[in-house]
């Protein structure tokens, strides 16, 4: 019989999301294997390209590709959010007493503030990074 070795690998996934009503949703049944690599740092730099071009190429506003709320839409504390918001150049004070204003600020921003705002935004997301041990024969 011959020989078999493990080996950790890093797979970079497309993440499917289907329009429906108002706002799009997930399908995970979908999702579809992208690249993968021996090297994680080089799939979360792909994955991290992946996801910038499609958001550019998308036009996706943060703000309103899902029904979820702001709090919803990032891991971060929502004081330490709303700081990373005012950092890339929104006024969170007048976003918060009118929801729709985050979506119009967002237009605005420079790209290297929109991306400043898609980093802090980490609970949406078009491409994921799978960490898998596969057996290969010799």
């Amino acid at each position: 019989m011959p020989a078999s070795k493990k080996l950790t690998v890093y797979v970079v996934q497309k993440l499917s999301w289907e329009y429906g009503d108002d706002f799009y949703y997930r399908r995970p049944d979908e999702d579809a294997p992208i690249r993968s690599f021996l090297n994680r740092d080089k799939a979360e730099v792909y994955r991290r390209q992946l996801e910038w071009q499609h958001i550019q190429r998308e036009n996706i506003n943060p703000f309103g590709y899902v029904d979820l709320s702001l709090q919803e839409r990032s891991s971060l504390p929502l004081p330490e959010f709303l700081q990373r918001l005012r950092e890339a150049g929104i006024d969170t004070e007048q976003a918060i007493e009118n929801l729709y204003s985050f979506w119009n600020q967002y237009d605005k921003l420079s790209e290297d503030n929109k991306r400043r705002v898609w980093l802090a935004t980490d609970r949406l997301r078009f491409f994921e990074l799978l960490e898998m041990e596969v057996e290969l024969e010799e």
